[in-house]
């Protein structure tokens, strides 16, 4: 408004002068024409004006639902959303380039309107509008794609023109490079820049959740496993057998196997502890590998384990325990020493179990067990 009124007064003065230059009607018709001339081009400045805004608007509006999508959605979604921003900002195609730098590469994801080869491709971080983005550490926008060095041929040939790209940053690192590209040639405007630099940031807050998040859950799934699963054997420990012996039980369906380690307290004594421990594991590992699929094994505490079998006959659980009992007694080779650690094992098999619970049922296994081990000692009386 202010260059309006300025102009206004600049013409006033003139059509004042022109009053004692000229004669009446030559006035006249000069103030009609100035006057014209003043609101023509006040007209013309408010519609430019209006249009601005308008456009500033519309690109406020379109980063503003990406903003507001990160407060509900996942990552995925919040990342597809910021491709769409781009899409409406009015180029016909848009990607995010993550970036691994170990490697000196980048892959295409949440890609639009681009070249399937080029999606499925794996490409040098160098290349590309990622590479400029890269390079320059800020929104790089080119009118002349086809012409840049750094312009990777698929794309060019393709008829991309115009291009713009910006950096995304998490944790302070470049991980990645959101990409819009236009087979129509178009300069940005500053504001849409500006624009482009929000919905980087937008993604890369986005990947940082994601990270994090990440993060969390590796953080809870191990604390879930180290309160349900034994430290040294990895096996599950009383507490989580307990729980599927219960859902077993209620089945009435499979068989309970009782372990308990013959000469374990030898190895200690002899060996020592850090022995008796790869004993442990070792035996950990030979249950594991002789279980089937929807079996479990767990060490219960010291030298003893437990296993279930979950679809067995009283038969079937027989002959499980005669093969874990050969697999118990491989030697194994402690400290220079070769060991054969063989095994007491109890069978209770439910459906010739009275037991109305898991401790009853356990504590038939653990009869079974120990009523074995008096008939059969395999390496020492101390076991």
């Amino acid at each position: 408004m202010t260059r309006i009124w300025a102009a206004g007064a600049a013409l006033a003065a003139l059509a004042i002068l022109t009053v004692f230059l000229r004669g009446p009607w030559e006035v006249l018709v000069h103030v009609l024409w100035v006057g014209l001339m003043v609101w023509c081009g006040a007209l013309s400045f408010n519609r430019r004006s209006a249009a601005d805004a308008s456009r500033s608007a519309a690109l406020l509006a379109v980063v503003a639902r990406a903003g507001k999508s990160m407060n509900r959605l996942g990552t995925e979604e919040v990342l597809e959303g910021v491709v769409a921003a781009v899409g409406e900002m009015g180029f016909e195609s848009a990607n995010i380039s993550i970036i691994d730098e170990e490697s000196g590469t980048y892959h295409v994801t949440h890609a639009r309107g681009m070249p399937v080869d080029y999606v499925n491709a794996v490409h040098p971080a160098t290349i590309g509008m990622t590479g400029l983005a890269r390079a320059a550490r800020a929104v790089v926008a080119v009118a002349d794609y086809g012409s840049q060095a750094a312009a990777v041929p698929r794309l060019a040939q393709a008829g991309f023109t115009s291009a713009v790209a910006g950096p995304i940053w998490v944790g302070g690192s470049l991980a990645g490079v959101l990409v819009g590209g236009s087979k129509r040639s178009r300069k940005l405007r500053p504001e849409e820049i500006e624009a482009f630099e929000l919905l980087a940031a937008h993604a890369g807050v986005a990947l940082e959740n994601a990270r994090r998040y990440e993060e969390l859950e590796r953080s809870r799934a191990q604390i879930r496993h180290q309160a349900h699963h034994d430290a040294l054997t990895g096996l599950a420990n009383r507490r989580l057998f307990r729980d599927v012996v219960g859902s077993a039980l209620e089945r009435r369906t499979g068989a309970v196997l009782y372990i308990d380690l013959d000469g374990f307290k030898s190895v200690n004594d002899e060996l020592g502890h850090a022995a008796g421990d790869l004993l442990l594991t070792i035996v950990g590992e030979r249950l594991r590998r002789s279980l089937r699929s929807g079996d479990a094994a767990a060490r219960l505490g010291g030298d003893e384990f437990g296993v279930l079998l979950s679809e067995a006959t009283p038969e079937e659980a027989a002959a499980a325990a005669e093969r874990l009992r050969s697999a118990l007694r491989e030697p194994v080779a402690l400290d220079g020493r070769t060991v054969a650690a063989g095994a007491s094992i109890g069978v209770a098999a439910i459906a010739l179990s009275s037991a109305a619970d898991v401790d009853q049922l356990l504590g038939e296994a653990d009869t079974a067990m120990y009523a074995e081990k008096r008939r059969s000692r395999v390496t020492s009386p101390e076991a």
